[in-house]
């Protein structure tokens, strides 16, 4: 008879994994007790809900306003976080220390 018999059994979980369960999900530990919504995730489900509707009632004529959007604006960003990293104190110490090589830990063999 191969039975186990385990008083004390925990299953290991990463933080993520808890934080995505316990903050994000709120999940229960049983079907029993549902909890309340997450109103932030309902209300992110219900935007999303009315942009794909509109997407679909206004049709082809305004997916070519998105692409030039969804294109452009990722570059916007980057330049914003650019310029707003280079004004900060220090700046020219950390772009000096990124740009200029330690040529002693590059011909250390070590990993």
């Amino acid at each position: 008879n191969n039975v186990n018999r385990q008083a004390n059994c925990t299953i290991p979980t990463l933080p993520p994994e808890e934080y995505f369960d316990h903050y994000v999900l709120r999940r229960s530990n049983s079907l029993d007790n549902l909890g309340t919504p997450n109103w932030s995730l309902v209300l992110c489900l219900l935007l999303a809900w009315i942009l794909v509707g509109i997407c679909i009632i206004q049709g082809i004529k305004s997916s070519g306003k998105v692409v030039y959007f969804t294109a452009l604006f990722p570059y916007v960003v980057i330049l914003a976080l650019i310029v707003r990293g280079v004004t900060l104190p220090g700046a020219r110490a950390g772009l000096t220390f990124y740009l200029k090589p330690n040529w002693q830990k590059i011909r250390e063999l070590d990993v």
